[in-house]
């Protein structure tokens, strides 16, 4: 009978390691369990190229891979980023600073975008809530935010990675008061 071989890629594996196995033509027969592990990462299944989705399951029962005697083909280890990135920074960066922290006007927040040494920063965002409020909005990085509104506005805002994952909260809480005190005698 004609056998040919399967051959196992960690494809950016950190450790481990996964045999080789022998396949009979016209014969099903499990593939071999991952050995492999990548720091940060989840096993998901195996592929045939290298940047491809998931095409067999661990242990997947197989038959004919190629129908080719003594040849091998290769399998390549799929990996999903489930590392969160980083949280993203705000500072201020403009405003006439009154008394006690409050702004005495507009007041301009930049938004940095965390780190991912993963699959990577995909998009920050932010959202306002308190004297203005906005929904999740996204916004380029080091982008500038103008709070127009007197009193307290907090900002929030994530790093999501280009897996999906998104990061710990970043907040910061501006005040804003433009009204000047009025007098009765």
């Amino acid at each position: 009978a004609l056998t040919y071989t399967v051959k196992y890629n960690g494809n950016g594996a950190t450790s481990g390691s996964t045999a080789s196995s022998t396949h009979y033509i016209d014969v099903a027969k499990n593939l071999n369990w991952n050995g492999f592990s990548r720091t940060g990462y989840n096993f998901k299944g195996w592929s045939r190229s290298s940047g491809g989705g998931v095409e067999f399951t661990n242990g997947q029962s197989v038959i004919n891979l190629t129908t080719v005697g003594g040849s091998t083909v290769n399998l390549y280890a799929v990996w999903r980023d489930e590392k969160a990135p980083t949280a993203p920074g705000l500072s201020i960066v403009s405003g006439t600073l009154g008394d006690s922290g409050w702004y005495r006007s507009n007041i301009g927040v930049r938004v940095t975008q965390g780190t991912d040494d993963g699959s990577g920063v995909n998009r920050v965002v932010y959202s306002l809530s308190g004297a203005m409020s906005r929904g999740e909005t996204t916004i380029a990085n080091n982008g500038v935010v103008t709070i127009t509104a007197d009193g307290a506005t907090t900002i929030t805002a994530y790093t999501y990675d280009n897996a999906g994952n998104k990061s710990s909260a970043r907040t910061l809480t501006v005040y804003k008061d433009t009204t000047p005190p009025s007098y009765s005698n």
